[in-house]
């Protein structure tokens, strides 16, 4: 039996990021604008967890015209991205062990312009 997570819905919802600057006058609050994203399909991704060098696999639903120019990119925990994968060129993507255990989230770029977003854990 392969484990693998699959996040019903997906993370809908308006994003934002706050940036807290530190001045001699007090914090000051810089607010990006809201970016709405949805999920649509599936999206899969296995083993859950993986072990440090193991690979994963992420399975994605997308059209061929999605397909067309799609990139991956993954990020972890602190926003550093560590991966850029380009052109996706299949609705399984193949993803080479990672070096650190860690919580990732990966962003997938379709090339229809939409945001598509997968989270996993790698562990010792």
């Amino acid at each position: 039996m392969i484990q693998y997570y699959q996040e019903v819905g997906g993370v809908n919802g308006y994003y934002s990021v706050v940036l807290t600057i530190q001045t001699d006058a007090g914090n000051v609050e810089i607010t990006t604008c809201d970016m709405f994203f949805v999920a649509s399909g599936f999206l899969r991704v296995y083993p859950v967890p993986a072990h440090v060098l193991q690979g994963i696999t992420i399975e994605i639903s997308l059209t061929a015209e999605e397909l067309d120019g799609a990139v991956i990119e993954i990020f972890d925990a602190k926003g550093a991205l560590v991966r850029e994968q380009r052109p996706v060129t299949s609705t399984v993507i193949k993803v080479d062990g990672f070096d650190v255990p860690g919580s990732y989230f990966g962003r997938i770029l379709t090339g229809t312009n939409e945001m598509k977003t997968v989270k996993f854990v790698i562990v010792k």
